[in-house]
């Protein structure tokens, strides 16, 4: 539980935007993505705080899910009360390719055109898969598998433009 005298605290470490838009944490980051917030020598998930600051204590059992996908968002508004079933479902409606954990299940968030840069950085100007992972704000085991074509389900249309990585 937050104390109210408290939840300036928390929302100071957020870049606030227009409702529909994600709202992401600028503080502490776990090592699987998500925003973390310190409150009395214990560590809690950001989303989870934001959630429960606008809509109550989270029900036992249950779990705070986005409805963007993106880990740092704590907008109230892309997040909801669920169920590890409905993490589950959800995850294999974005993205049916998706394996294992991190940022790989997200493919839908690249295009066909981002596939095809990637492939491009990465054979003919000889890029680091880490560094095109890094720049793709994404894992490495997913950049490898799109350049070695074993992801294709791709749902967006690009919105980056790359002459190069520097």
């Amino acid at each position: 539980m937050i104390f109210k005298c408290h939840y300036q605290r928390f929302w100071d470490k957020v870049n606030i935007k227009n409702e529909d838009e994600c709202w992401e944490w600028q503080s502490t980051i776990s090592t699987n993505g998500y925003g973390q917030f310190r409150y009395y020598n214990q560590i809690f998930f950001a989303h989870r705080v934001s959630y429960t600051i606008t809509n109550g204590p989270i029900p036992e059992g249950k779990l705070i899910l986005h409805k963007c996908d993106n880990r740092l968002c704590v907008n109230p508004s892309h997040l909801y009360c669920g169920t590890q079933a409905d993490n589950i479902n959800d995850r294999a409606i974005r993205s049916p390719n998706s394996q294992g954990s991190g940022n790989d299940g997200n493919i839908s968030m690249f295009s066909e055109s981002d596939a095809d840069t990637m492939k491009g950085l990465y054979y003919k100007d000889g890029y680091f898969l880490k560094s095109i992972a890094e720049f793709f704000n994404c894992s490495v085991s997913l950049v490898e598998k799109i350049i070695n074509g074993k992801v294709k389900n791709f749902k967006r249309q690009s919105k980056l433009t790359v002459s190069k990585i520097t």
